[in-house]
């Protein structure tokens, strides 16, 4: 019984990396580590995708701060690849209000959550901020860093 309680006192110790980004703590239901950055002026949700049982996140934490010193260029070109992707479908989801520009749309979306998985790819979501009804918009970036795909989740 003794050794029951310490192993569920340590697995209910917080596992945190705190980091020059911000703070991040380890949800072992979802094997991922959960913290909140400064994207542009805003608070944004990154999560660090890690295999279970792992209590480290290297991997993802070096992609994040890579992304996070070039922070404006990587959002423009992120929102860029998103808008070349779905605009003409958000223009046929907007039916009944008139066509929105790559500008509006860019600047409706606005910032994403950052999820960074356990092989250092990307997933990205965004609220379509009524684009897409009540969905969201998901963009995966491979590990080198190459836009594969975006499309409309929920």
């Amino acid at each position: 019984m003794i050794v029951w309680k310490k192993i569920k006192e340590e697995y209910k110790r917080p596992v945190i990396i705190n980091s020059p980004l911000g703070r991040f703590e380890l949800d072992k239901n979802y094997n991922w580590f959960k913290g909140q950055i400064d994207y542009l002026g805003e608070n944004c949700y990154a999560y660090l995708e890690v295999d279970e049982g792992e209590i480290a996140a290297d991997i993802q934490l070096n992609k994040l701060s890579e992304i996070y010193r070039e922070l404006e260029k990587w959002d423009a070109g992120v929102k860029e690849f998103v808008s070349d992707d779905l605009l003409d479908l958000a223009n046929q989801w907007l039916d009944d209000e008139s066509e929105i520009t790559k500008e509006e749309f860019i600047q409706r979306i606005g910032m994403p959550d950052i999820t960074i998985k356990s092989d250092g790819e990307i997933r990205l979501m965004f609220d379509s901020a009524g684009i897409f009804s009540d969905h969201g918009i998901v963009a995966e970036i491979d590990k080198n860093g190459d836009f594969i795909s975006t499309d409309i989740v929920g």
